[in-house]
């Protein structure tokens, strides 16, 4: 059974707000990767659509599409340390996955918000390595 919303009526506002805040961090903490991955999924018309006739809804993750061939030699994992060191990410439930809590302090409680890092289909990684080395990073 799957318990994503689908349609705009079952997005709660707090949580495409909590979203959109990630959004914006991801991008000031990973500004200097921007030749490297580029925003996918529920996000990019609210990006590309300037004055929309319509608001859009957003989204209540953050899908980042990664260019595997532009972070070779260690640079994936500068990108994943990036976010690690703010302190404010960890690993998610998947292994392509980070989360983070977000306090709006409008008196609500923090909402987990999932950032996921996508690969091209036939990106090939050595033998026994996950998606995301967090692990190895973290021990750093």
């Amino acid at each position: 059974m799957n318990i994503d919303p689908r349609h705009h009526e079952e997005y709660d506002s707090r949580q495409v707000e909590a979203a959109h805040r990630v959004l914006i961090d991801i991008g000031q903490v990973l500004g200097s990767f921007r030749d490297c991955l580029v925003v996918v999924g529920g996000w990019v018309p609210d990006l590309l659509i300037l004055e929309p006739d319509e608001p859009h809804i957003g989204s209540i993750d953050v899908d980042l599409a990664l260019d595997a061939d532009k972070l070779k030699d260690g640079r994936y994992q500068e990108l994943l340390k990036s976010l690690l060191d703010t302190r404010r990410y960890r690993p998610g439930t998947k292994s392509f996955q980070l989360v983070t809590d977000v306090d709006l302090a409008d008196g609500g409680p923090p909402l987990l918000v999932e950032v996921e890092f996508l690969a091209p289909k036939g990106v090939k990684r050595r033998r026994g390595q996950p998606k995301l080395w967090v692990p190895e990073i973290l021990a750093r």
